[in-house]
């Protein structure tokens, strides 16, 4: 919630370093605001061209920073679509990159 991290960043942004997630969403509006960093998938995958988001977005290179978000969120927006939701991004890259497939351990059982 980009409007909850606005007003944590206002009330203790000065005391305490601020994370944000997701970053294909919340990169570059994040990071001008003055979040510290990501709380994210999405640099997993990107690689440098997520610390290229920060960078550009910190230094006000808007340009770069923009052109990096919009590559970020039609990442995510593939992502997070395929399969339903979250566990993509957490699961997919063992698998793309030749690893051992990624599996979901099962649930608690009550006892």
């Amino acid at each position: 919630n980009f409007t909850q991290c606005l007003e944590t960043l206002s009330r203790v942004g000065d005391k305490i370093a601020i994370f944000i997630g997701p970053s294909f969403n919340f990169g570059l509006p994040g990071v001008v605001m003055g979040v510290a960093g990501y709380v994210d998938g999405i640099p997993q995958i990107m690689g440098n061209r997520a610390v290229q988001l920060f960078e550009a977005s910190a230094r006000g290179d808007l340009k770069l920073a923009q052109e990096i978000q919009w590559q970020a969120y039609r990442l995510g927006k593939v992502l997070f679509q395929a399969e339903g939701g979250f566990p993509p991004p957490m699961k997919g890259p063992p698998d793309l990159s030749g690893g051992p497939p990624a599996v979901t351990p099962p649930a608690p059982r009550p006892t």
